[in-house]
This record gives C-alpha cells, structure tokens and sequence, in this order.
C-alpha cells in the first residue's frame, strides 16, 4: 500500500510515473502523477513536452469543469506506471505540473482506494 499525498487538500493518491518519447528512449522525464478517475483522458505537463522533444500527433477538444470545452495538444508517448509500461499511449497537454492519470491508463490496473487510511495499491492484475 502507499499513501495518499498529504500535500493536496483533501490528500490523494498520487505515484511517480516516467514519460517517455517513443521514439528515442533516452528521453525520459519523472513527474508525480495523480490518479483522477474522472478524466477520460491522460495529462501531461506542458513542461515536459519540450525536454522530450514530442510532436503534437493531433488536436483533442476536451470539455473540463473548470475550463469548459477547449483543445488541446496531444502527443504520443510511453508511459511507465507501477511497473507496467504502457506503449504509444496518446495524452494531452495541460499547464500544471504534475502528470493526471485518467480511465484511459488507470483501466489498465487492479486499484484499491482506502480513503479512511489515506493508502492506496494499484498494481497490473
């Protein structure tokens, strides 16, 4: 189990993914990642993309409750999530810093939430 991190007000369940370029594997980044269950799809910070020299692959237009419909950049990456690499995974881009994991990349995991105890375990089933 890990625990939830105590510097989001409530605390949640966050992890440390590695991004990766596709293309050239030795491009690589580390960011905290945020399980977020209510997004369809991954986010990436912007702040990543230009250290991993991604190509926009393609415009989503996504609709957010704080940003209503908008559109936004997305890339294709690998992602590497508690022990599981994910390839070709397309994500978009969004101005904060962390990584938000959505149904898209949580769906592939086993994911137990214990909210009282602030842990969590997610792992490939």
């Amino acid at each position: 189990m890990q625990k939830y991190n105590t510097h989001y007000h409530p605390p949640a369940p966050t992890l440390d993914v590695t991004i990766v370029n596709p293309e050239r594997a030795d491009r690589r980044i580390v960011k905290t990642a945020l399980l977020d269950t209510a997004a369809d799809i991954t986010a990436i910070p912007a702040s990543a993309v230009r250290p991993l020299r991604l190509e926009v692959a393609r415009v989503i237009a996504t609709h957010g409750i704080n940003d209503g419909a908008a559109e936004h950049p997305a890339y294709i990456v690998t992602l590497q999530v508690a022990d599981l690499t994910l390839e070709r995974i397309a994500v978009i881009e969004w101005s904060e810093d962390e990584v938000l994991l959505g149904r898209d990349v949580l769906n592939e995991f086993e994911i137990h939430l214990d909210g009282k105890m602030h842990q969590f375990e997610i792992r490939d089933p």
